[in-house]
């Protein structure tokens, strides 16, 4: 099934305008404090660990729960809601938009800054030429469609939605 939940999400990625309500980490934010301020006594590392590992824990149960249930629809739903949260933060494809029109008009200042905006290019890119910039910036894309996509589909399909949220949690 996680598969199908694989397909499912890349085509909606690619057809539909998702909401970004999908993605809100509020619930995270106030878990990391509670949880946080409970496991003062711990080292960062085990805190870190035991903050990220509760949630993934619930999310495995409910798995467990609804998995022989009403032909296994739920936990579809439930797994790809997961993965959708899961995938990567931001506009991306609007961010690459923006950079490629100022890129394609032959504004070359305005194209590092919005790459510097979206990728947090920094000071120390050295940058002689506007073909350097071109390349800095694919190799960027490349990492970010990796961090973005493929890591969180990769513990998806092997280990489960839980590695996946995981992951994002760690991110």
């Amino acid at each position: 099934m996680e598969f199908l939940v694989i397909l499912v999400a890349w085509a909606l990625l690619h057809n539909v305008e998702l909401s970004p309500a999908l993605q809100r980490d509020e619930w995270l934010v106030a878990w990391r404090l509670r949880a946080g301020a409970a496991l003062s006594a711990l080292s960062d590392k085990a805190r870190l660990l035991l903050i990220c590992a509760l949630p993934c824990a619930v999310l495995a149960l409910v798995e467990w729960l609804l998995a022989p249930h009403w032909a296994g629809i739920p936990l579809f739903l439930l797994e790809l809601g997961v993965l959708l949260y899961s995938l990567g933060r931001g506009e991306f494809r609007a961010q690459l938009a923006a950079y490629l029109a100022c890129w394609q008009r032959g504004d070359y200042e305005a194209a590092y800054q919005e790459a510097s905006r979206v990728f947090n290019l920094g000071a120390d890119a050295a940058l002689n030429s506007p073909a350097e910039l071109h390349a800095l910036i694919r190799r960027n894309i490349l990492y970010m469609a990796f961090e973005r996509w493929f890591v969180v589909v990769f513990w998806f399909y092997f280990l489960g939605p839980w590695a996946a949220l995981f992951y994002r949690l760690l991110q």
